[in-house]
């Protein structure tokens, strides 16, 4: 069965894809395209592996993370690109759909990456309609043996809280702990060390 992507054309237009060098966006379009990839946007991996099956090296692959378009957790072995379901999802998915991509968040190694990769699909199906929330429910509890918790809505949040959470920032020893955008990356290895919430 023929497997294909989707790139949206406007991707040329996004300030964080333009302002990368010619490695960068091949990092990009590589994780976007990449065999290995699940549906929910995550997949194992790791930056020497990443770097070498491109062809460039560890410091310009890292380039992706530093932009801000994906995110790694060395400490993981998991690489995640948070816009992935947006482009990625199937015009008009089904709850089926949505099995599938619970099934496929068993190759992604357990940590803070597939759980945001996780909340990630929760938020997208938010506007799907119940019946696509069950289907998520009930392909976790039955893949994973319990239940993933709803995330908090906006909405929500506003009222309960006045101050949102913080995504976790990434230790300088590799800790478990992702950010969303790199700020200082290892000029002799490429990984990227701290990373801003």
């Amino acid at each position: 069965m023929a497997h294909y992507r989707k790139i949206d054309v406007s991707i040329w237009n996004d300030d964080h894809f333009s302002s990368m060098k010619l490695q960068g966006k091949m990092a990009f379009l590589f994780l976007v395209t990449h065999p290995n990839m699940t549906g929910i946007g995550a997949m194992r991996a790791t930056l020497p592996g990443m770097a070498a099956e491109l062809g460039i090296t560890q410091k310009e692959f890292s380039e992706v993370f530093v932009a801000g378009l994906a995110n790694f957790a060395a400490s993981e072995n998991c690489v995640f690109v948070p816009n992935f379901l947006k482009y990625q999802s199937i015009d008009s998915p089904s709850p089926n759909v949505v099995k599938g991509w619970v099934k496929q968040s068993q190759f992604v190694p357990d940590g803070s990456l597939k759980l945001l990769a996780l909340e990630n699909v929760l938020s997208f199906l938010e506007g799907k309609g119940d019946s696509f929330l069950k289907a998520f429910d009930d392909s976790f509890l039955k893949v994973y043996g319990k239940s993933f918790a709803k995330p908090v809505s906006s909405k929500q949040l506003a009222v309960s809280s006045k101050t949102p959470p913080s995504t976790p920032a990434m230790t300088e020893d590799g800790g478990n702990s992702v950010g969303t955008q790199g700020e200082e990356v290892d000029p002799e290895t490429g990984e990227v060390l701290k990373w801003a919430a």
